[in-house]
């Protein structure tokens, strides 16, 4: 703090002190009581030594009365520093972005700091920060679904707002998880009563930022993800985002795989301080194989090796998708905006 507001009033005549611990006066520099305060303080005489010959002095100048003018200074925080596991607001539950203590539901945000710290691959990984959330069964891991408070999702989750049925999210451009823990209908029609999960994804950026990541893991896991993002033009009107990733992995389980392609480009234009106009597109090229688990004998499982399937080892499928996304937003003022998108 001292060496910012050194260097800010630096050449200024002014200096400044601290009235209480979050206010400070700004005072201009007075030469004769610097000299005062000099004279009077106590002397320590064990390290008095011999006085450096006297040089010449160049004569102090008279400062000229009158207001002193400060040097324009911008501070900016980037976008992309993301450095806290707390969030403030979330806009699931209500759909505008309101802070977490007045709204009047329970929703818990997974933030992008903690799925990069988890490294987490699923979207089971991540909401298992979550409580009351646990995975359902996926038919062999076709999809991912969730029971929210003992209620199903019925293989639902929802991506910026917008229902996704029975599709695997890739995590590599999640910028957050919200959890919305209760009834939501009034907002997104037709649901189950524990709840939904969110997806929130990554926007262009004005700032520049490019990121290349490799993984690995055991059972011949290799993930490598790329994501890039910043200005096309130079009034950053127009921005762009990038997010790839390739996923290739086997399993404990006999015959199991796994082989992913993702691609997310995606363009944000704002004509206006209050227009916005978002583009995004996702490419989802997956091969995986359909396991149905362990059969049951009874009440417990069949005392099978865990690594056993009874499965054929050619069960395998592909799932093509492609999704596109157009929203736009105009503000009218400090409080008030309207939002619209068509989600294809």
């Amino acid at each position: 703090m001292d060496q910012a507001l050194e260097q800010l009033l630096e050449g200024t005549g002014l200096g400044y002190r601290f009235v209480d611990d979050r206010t400070l006066t700004l005072e201009r520099h007075d030469p004769l009581a610097a000299l005062v305060a000099e004279a009077q303080r106590p002397i320590d005489y064990a390290q008095v030594s011999e006085p450096a010959p006297d040089k010449p002095q160049a004569p102090a100048k008279k400062s000229e009365e009158g207001p002193t003018v400060l040097p324009e200074m911008t501070v900016t925080a980037s976008p992309l520093d993301r450095t806290s596991y707390s969030v403030p607001n979330a806009s699931t539950a209500t759909k505008t972005d309101t802070p977490i203590m007045e709204t009047p539901v329970s929703i818990q945000v997974v933030p992008q700091q903690v799925i990069q710290d988890q490294q987490a691959i699923r979207l089971d990984d991540i909401t298992k920060n979550v409580s009351g959330v646990q995975r359902d069964f996926s038919f062999g891991n076709g999809y991912e679904g969730f029971t929210i408070r003992g209620f199903s999702t019925n293989n639902t989750v929802y991506r910026n707002g917008f229902r996704l049925f029975a599709s695997i999210a890739e995590t590599a451009h999640l910028d957050r998880v919200e959890v919305l823990k209760g009834p939501a209908a009034v907002l997104y029609g037709r649901i189950e009563p524990g709840g939904l999960v969110n997806l929130v994804t990554k926007r262009p950026s004005p700032e520049s930022y490019y990121s290349l990541q490799q993984q690995f893991g055991s059972f011949d896991l290799y993930r490598t993800t790329a994501d890039a993002t910043g200005p096309i033009t130079e009034d950053r009107s127009l921005l762009y985002r990038l997010n790839l990733a390739y996923l290739n992995s086997g399993s404990f389980r006999d015959f199991v795989f796994n082989d992913r392609i993702f691609l997310a480009p995606g363009l944000t234009w704002r004509p206006t301080p209050d227009d916005e106009f978002n583009l995004s597109v996702e490419y989802d090229n997956e091969d995986n194989y359909d396991d149905a688990g362990i059969p049951a004998l009874g009440n417990r499982p069949a005392p099978l090796p865990s690594s056993r399937n009874l499965g054929e080892p050619d069960d395998e499928y592909n799932v093509e998708s492609v999704l596109v996304d157009l929203n736009g937003t105009h503000r009218f003022n400090t409080d008030w905006k309207v939002r619209g998108g068509v989600f294809l």
